[in-house]
């Protein structure tokens, strides 16, 4: 029974389970409030001229490593969701734009969507050759134009595409994996459109005015330009292959690809330089509003334009449980109940079956021991150690009746053949 006391902590396991709880600590948050000459730099009387070099380092990281920058993790299992306003492209067809009532602002070229459009987009014959044409219209409601594919007059397919800045409600959810940002946008709500522009002075602007528009112009002057290919005899290469856009995945959308296709996939291979995945949602007027978000959810990675808050956070964390296995216990007891009671039983049948019990105590083996013919086989044997007499170990040995000198009998150990057999119920002296 001793022994079944070791086996009760194995019946006790160690399991390692993750627990999540919520603590309220301070993370990144988008802070358009934060001192304005951070933004953007200024000329003449208190007017926009560029981004700053803040936001134009965030955006070309934004756009070489098409995703968004990370922010360090509060916990390395947590997750935290941030609701704020931001700014937000919205890219749509010139003809859903028209259709929609997309404003354009007062300018002379202002009169419609598709003055401004003719005004700003070259339409010459070269530009049918190219398979990018990006720009802003001067003085407009914050709009920017991109015609991606070549002309018709070449058998090209031109996509026509508007983009607008708005003022948006974004509600994002940051969630790490051992220190590995995911980011989801659950919702991305588009509140109003920007109605200021670069020709309006900083102290007519709304609080955070200078960082969207700051926003704003790195985008223009990272997508404006052409691309295409060089017209001639012996044309070779690609038109506009130094321009910022190039190196960003909307190279890899389809609108372009087609354009490239169309005009006989020149040198260089674009469709080889380009894998699919680098357009994110597979068009141009998709990719453009999902890289302006990326530059947008980027903020927060950035110590010269990020604030900080407090939010909810959960924190998952790995903790200890001991688990108790009482079926192994039972078991465990049971089986050495068993046991001892199967030695029982043996133990009670052989006293019944010999009618004598005893022990190992001094006094039984000094009892058991005593006679004649032991004595004499003990004789010349001092200490009883190693080496024995090769007769003596092959001596057998008996348990039952010997006699003494005197006649009595007792029982004792002796050697076979000089032993009469113990019987149950016999008299023994």
């Amino acid at each position: 029974m001793p022994l079944i006391a070791t086996v009760t902590p194995g019946t006790i396991s160690v399991e390692s389970r993750s627990v999540t709880n919520t603590t309220n600590g301070r993370v990144p948050s988008v802070d358009f409030a934060r001192d304005e000459t951070l933004w953007s730099d200024s000329m003449g009387v208190g007017y926009i001229n560029e981004a700053s070099p803040a936001v134009t380092r965030l955006l070309s990281a934004v756009s070489s490593s098409i995703g968004i920058i990370p922010i360090t993790a509060p916990f390395p299992n947590s997750s935290f969701t941030l609701q704020f306003y931001a700014p937000a492209l919205r890219c749509e067809s010139l003809a859903n734009a028209k259709k929609n009532g997309q404003p354009v602002g007062n300018c002379n070229n202002c009169t419609s969507l598709q003055t401004l459009w003719d005004d700003t987009i070259d339409s010459s014959f070269a530009a049918n050759y190219y398979y990018w044409q990006a720009t802003k219209p001067v003085y407009s409601q914050n709009l920017f134009f991109i015609r991606a594919g070549g002309g018709k007059s070449v058998g090209g397919d031109p996509h026509n595409i508007s983009c607008q800045l708005w003022n948006a409600s974004y509600t994002t959810k940051f969630k790490f994996n051992d220190g590995v940002q995911t980011t989801l946008i659950q919702d991305l709500a588009y509140e109003s459109t920007m109605d200021f522009n670069t020709s309006v002075a900083f102290t007519s602007l709304p609080p955070g005015g200078r960082a969207y528009l700051a926003m704003y112009l790195a985008m223009s002057d990272l997508l404006s330009g052409e691309v295409g290919i060089r017209q001639g005899l012996s044309s070779s290469g690609m038109f506009g292959s130094d321009l910022p856009v190039v190196k960003t995945g909307l190279m890899a959308c389809p609108e372009v690809l087609a354009g490239w296709k169309a005009f006989g996939s020149r040198e260089p291979p674009l469709d080889q330089l380009v894998s699919p995945w680098m357009c994110r949602n597979n068009s141009v007027a998709a990719a453009v509003e999902d890289m302006f978000q990326n530059l947008t959810l980027s903020l927060l990675s950035s110590e010269f334009l990020n604030g900080n808050t407090t939010t909810d956070i959960r924190v998952t964390s790995p903790k200890n449980f001991w688990r108790y296995g009482p079926v192994d216990l039972l078991i465990s007891y049971v089986a050495g109940v068993a046991v001892a009671f199967v030695a029982l039983l043996v133990g009670g049948w052989a006293l019944l079956a010999n009618g004598y019990s005893a022990d190992v105590s001094f006094s039984s083996i000094l009892l058991t021991t005593r006679n004649a013919d032991l004595d004499g086989v003990a004789v010349g044997q001092c200490l009883g150690a190693q080496p024995l007499d090769r007769n003596f170990e092959k001596l057998k040995l008996q348990l039952g009746v010997v006699g003494r000198t005197d006649g009595i009998e007792h029982a004792a150990f002796g050697i076979r053949g000089t032993v009469k057999e113990l019987r149950k119920n016999q008299e023994c002296i």
